[in-house]
């Protein structure tokens, strides 16, 4: 007898690929009704109810019960509001998302409690049974619900990873990729035949049999072109398949928002831009853990309420901006709110008391640095600890979360105008993971160890504040035969410098507590490092910055993205042979 299995998870794959359409248009369906930005009310409850009896029905294809009973009652209470027998107020539309998370939790195989469940259908039924009954086909009361089975291995709810949902446009480049592919093979093994028929021939002439031979070489030297543009083109839709648009964030984030602001007393109109550029799709997680942090610090820190915004003369609705944009290989997420502002002296006081800086150090540093100190573990400047914040939990997993993920957050304030926080990370991790791995081939090209006159191997010492960053440029160098130490900021480089004597300086630009241009500026004062080979290595690529890098003393100015990793070894060879 056949395996089923491989059916049933193909069957639960698109199971749970229709259920999380079917949960993003209930989301933001419902935020719609609730906010007033539905075009048409009526139309659009008249949707939500669809959809909910379309999850109900696919929910009972598969087997899983609890969707299907929490489906049911939600498509009775969308039914009840068409008929005007339900009002959908703030009170029944929090019952509604708290449906949904039941739903989701279930699909994503996250869990809920026995608690959870039961305080849900409770409500549910308790709701659904105060409406004029409607017909006998409503389901089981809480009692009767029997225990959800826990699905077998391979048939149970599938993690985002077991499967990629493709849009019908790219499966169909993809084919037509292939059907392309074919084509040009058949195309060479004909070219193979009859060049196998031309060496077989004993008839021609030398002279004829020569020209023969090369025309048939330059076709199939032609066709190798081809097949090598044609397996780029696939590669590249292939590659496609992995990505996806920044709005797909959008109904989790808009329902974040909603939440947050009911439970601080904020009024906040929130804006997704620029939510059809498209990121990796391994970079969905950590970026949605990521702005869910920022979303919860803007709205419970920086946005003020109703009557304090008026107080100082703001409307009373908070604007809350996320913003997406791709400039070649980087996709720049930026968060703005235009509330208070960061506040530099609580920060500072706040620093000092957890002992990350002296009070000389912190009253010396500017307050661009100062900002950059919200993401330290267990930094926080709240006089209160709430369910929210307080902690000094969020903004550190912020940075954590994004660097890990080969990106870097930067933030800017004015007080009383609002923050800017900007998420810089690579559009495309694969491409991230092989520049990563590539530098084994790297030191196969750049031959010999780079040795001192005693014999010990030069060592270098990259600076930057990116643990990712760091941990790529030492990959590069020590695969090339360096040896590599790290620095966090300008000020633990220079006292590195103080204690061993480095061979060369890799520096970012943008660090805290000193950047780059000062890190080089102070380096060239000192006598001692007046011919140490500097390279600055940055993402910041406008002629202006290339040129103050230069100017403070640096070497060399490489971007980072816009560079094969041997460059890097290669430029650090060249200066030292200087020398």
């Amino acid at each position: 007898m056949p395996d089923s299995a491989p059916a049933e998870l193909d069957l639960m794959l698109l199971f749970r690929g229709e259920v999380d359409d079917y949960l993003t248009k209930l989301n933001s369906g419902l935020l719609a009704l609730e906010t007033g930005t539905a075009k048409d009310p009526v139309a659009a409850v008249r949707e939500l109810n669809r959809l909910a009896h379309s999850m109900k029905g696919a929910a009972r294809s598969v087997g899983l019960g609890i969707v299907e009973i929490v489906a049911h009652y939600l498509e009775d209470l969308f039914e009840a509001a068409m008929q005007d027998r339900l009002q959908l107020n703030p009170s029944t539309c929090d019952l509604f998302y708290d449906g949904l998370d039941v739903i989701q939790h279930v699909v994503d195989s996250s869990g809920n409690s026995a608690e959870a469940l039961a305080d849900i259908l409770t409500r549910l039924e308790s709701v659904v049974n105060a409406l004029p009954p409607k017909s006998d086909t409503r389901p089981k009361p809480l009692s009767a619900v029997q225990p959800v089975e826990t699905p077998k291995p391979g048939t149970g709810p599938l993690r985002p990873e077991d499967g990629v949902r493709v849009p019908t446009h790219r499966f169909d480049r993809l084919m037509d990729s292939v059907a392309a592919l074919l084509g040009a093979r058949l195309e060479a093994d004909l070219t193979v035949q009859a060049l196998a028929g031309l060496l077989k021939t004993r008839h021609l002439e030398p002279e004829a049999f020569r020209r023969a031979l090369t025309e048939q070489v330059d076709t199939l030297a032609d066709q190798h072109h081809t097949l090598g543009m044609l397996i780029d083109s696939f590669w590249q839709d292939v590659e496609s398949l992995r990505l996806v648009t920044v709005d797909a964030l959008n109904a989790p984030l808009q329902r974040q928002v909603r939440d947050l602001a009911r439970d601080t007393g904020r009024q906040v109109q929130f804006d997704l831009l620029g939510g059809d550029v498209e990121i990796d799709r391994s970079l969905l997680d950590p970026l949605k853990e990521s702005l869910l942090h920022l979303l919860r610090n803007a709205i419970d820190h920086g946005l003020e309420t109703p009557a304090e915004r008026e107080a100082s003369g703001k409307a009373p609705v908070g604007q809350l901006v996320i913003e997406a944009q791709r400039h070649d290989d980087i996709v720049t997420i930026t968060v703005s709110d235009d509330g208070r502002g960061l506040d530099a002296g609580r920060i500072r006081a706040a620093a000092v008391k957890a002992g990350l800086l002296t009070a000389d150090q912190a009253s010396l540093m500017p307050d661009d640095d100062i900002f950059l100190l919200i993401f330290q573990p267990g930094l926080t400047t709240s006089r209160v600890v709430s369910s929210l914040s307080g902690r000094g939990m969020g903004m550190d997993i912020v940075r954590e979360r994004i660097e890990t993920a080969g990106g870097k957050v930067q933030v800017e304030s004015q007080t009383g105008r609002g923050t800017t926080v900007r998420l810089q990370l690579p559009a495309d991790m694969s491409a991230f993971a092989h520049r990563l791995e590539s530098s084994q081939e790297a030191s196969k090209k750049l031959g010999t160890k780079p040795l001192r006159e005693d014999g010990t191997l030069m060592r270098i010492l990259v600076t930057d504040d990116s643990p990712t960053a760091r941990m790529m440029a030492c990959n590069w160098l020590r695969t090339a035969g360096f040896e590599a130490d790290t620095a966090e900021d300008g000020v633990q480089a220079l006292a590195r410098l103080a204690d061993y004597p480095y061979d060369a300086l890799v520096a970012d630009v943008e660090m805290p507590n000193m950047d780059g241009i000062e890190l080089v500026q102070q380096v060239r004062r000192m006598e001692q490092f007046r011919n140490l080979p500097i390279i600055m290595l940055t993402s910041l690529s406008s002629p202006e910055h290339r040129q103050a890098g230069l100017n403070a003393g640096a070497n060399a100015y490489l971007v980072k993205g816009s560079f094969e990793p041997e460059s890097l070894a290669q430029a650090l060879r060249r200066l030292l042979s200087q020398g």
